[in-house]
């Protein structure tokens, strides 16, 4: 350990702060170095973070994003426990930088997890989506954005999954980011999990974690990023105007991720309709599952947190409110699940009633029969059966019908799903003009990246790499 502790910054007998030892260096990122601290207060394990300000700022800047961060610190720490998130313990100011202290995991990350192991299964990935889901919704009820769902920040300690806090990305729901230091804003870790939102100037929302849980859960089970390239460029151009490849090991997962990764925020699924989507079959109750099972089992259930938050007017026109799990979308009216049995029971019922109809017609039809002779009998028979059989699959379509209406809300999945025709080519001119708009939406957002990068570094080729 004295290794260790020489090669810190604060020498062989040096305390963080007076408080925290450190062990060990667990890596170093954009932002800062982490290390593995012992804090001689308490005599427990945590997790120090340097938080490093950019480079070039000057001195007034720089007291700006001292300030901006310490309040982003203070404020992640007052965040509620909740075990499907990493707290943040302290702050501490020791010589010219910031440090974080954040409560110490002892297993390792999902990215770390993917580069040793390769995909997960689907059962693993099913379990990861559950628990995720819970760590979302347990950070929008505590009413902030986390910012930064990816598979580094998600760590996976035995039987527990959760989420780290980041203070450099976590904004508060409804803040659109205005105190945040210029120079900051064009910092990115990973140009391949920007949202869309994100890299057109929007800041980001609730349903920007969402998007992120999407890129993770694909990365998860598919072993790559769905956006990747060899420059900044085609890797925005790609989450701005192109769909994610197709999945080939996603199997029940993929509806809930072509979800998930909609450009459109607003078309995006609440985390109640994402549970739903996961699970269809699942009774709708008060409980959230738990992340609190070993790795591979099926999750257990818990009491879901009630929401600690709601939102004033102009930010529930903002952003979509945070629901429990139990509570349906505003406006809409709650609808039991269309089942297999259900639906198989109701076909049944109403085709025997056909029967018994058409049975009591013949009956009636009797005596017609026996006056018109056996020639009108037996073109009768042919035409009682067939009719028969077109009643029958009348009723089968009609069943079709109402089972995607009451599971999509609207007829327009009908039409899709009947029509036999393709939709329309497009015109030459048509083609053009989409995809001149594509470019020109596409420059408009390379630009503004450019603007960000060249304020925050005066030698931009160094963040010509995925990284930035």
């Amino acid at each position: 350990m004295a290794g260790a502790e020489e090669a810190g910054p604060f020498g062989p007998a040096g305390l963080l702060g007076g408080r925290y030892r450190l062990v060990r260096p667990m890596g170093s990122g954009g932002s800062g170095r982490t290390w593995q601290a012992h804090d001689e207060l308490l005599g427990i394990r945590v997790v120090v973070k340097e938080l490093q300000a950019p480079w070039t700022l000057t001195d007034a800047e720089r007291g700006n994003w001292l300030r901006w961060a310490e309040r982003q610190v203070r404020w992640t720490a007052r965040l509620p426990r909740h075990p499907s998130l990493v707290a943040v313990h302290d702050l501490v100011a020791d010589g010219p930088g910031l440090w974080t202290v954040m409560e110490f995991t002892e297993g390792r990350s999902l990215a770390a997890r993917l580069e040793d192991q390769g995909p997960l299964s689907t059962p693993e990935a099913t379990r990861l989506a559950t628990a995720l889901l819970v760590a979302v919704q347990a950070a929008h009820e505590a009413m902030f954005v986390h910012g930064a769902v990816r598979p580094d920040n998600v760590m996976l300690d035995g039987d527990r999954i959760a989420l780290l806090i980041d203070p450099e990305t976590a904004t508060r729901v409804g803040d659109r980011g205005d105190d945040e230091p210029a120079a900051l804003s064009g910092l990115v870790r990973r140009l391949d999990h920007l949202s869309p939102e994100r890299i057109q100037g929007l800041g980001q929302r609730p349903a920007s974690d969402l998007y992120g849980l999407g890129l993770t859960l694909y990365e998860a089970v598919e072993g790559v990023s769905p956006y990747r390239g060899t420059s900044p460029s085609v890797i925005l151009a790609a989450i701005l105007n192109e769909p994610p490849p197709p999945m080939g090991r996603a199997r029940s997962l993929e509806p809930l991720i072509e979800a998930l990764l909609r450009k459109d925020p607003a078309a995006r699924p609440t985390i109640p309709q994402a549970r739903r989507i996961l699970n269809p079959s699942a009774p709708i109750s008060h409980d959230a599952p738990s992340p609190f099972t070993s790795w591979g089992q099926a999750p257990a259930q818990a009491q879901a947190p009630a929401p600690a938050w709601a939102p004033d007017r102009e930010e529930a026109h903002a952003y979509p409110p945070v629901l429990p799990a139990s509570m349906p979308p505003p406006g809409a009216t709650r609808r039991p699940p269309v089942t297999a049995a259900g639906g198989n029971g109701t076909l049944i019922l109403t085709a025997l009633l056909l029967l018994a109809l058409v049975s009591v017609c013949v009956l009636l039809a009797r005596p017609v029969l026996e006056y018109a002779g056996s020639l009108a009998a037996a073109s009768f028979w042919p035409a009682v059966l067939s009719w028969t059989a077109f009643a029958l699959g009348l009723l089968v379509l009609g069943h079709q019908v109402r089972a995607t209406v009451r599971l999509e809300g609207s007829l327009h999945p009908v039409r899709s799903r009947l029509s036999l025709v393709p939709p329309p080519r497009w015109s030459a001119e048509e083609f053009a003009a989409r995809r001149e708009a594509a470019e020109r939406a596409v420059d408009d957002s390379l630009l503004r990246v450019d603007q960000r990068l060249a304020a925050a570094s005066p030698h931009p080729s160094r963040n010509g790499g995925t990284d930035a």
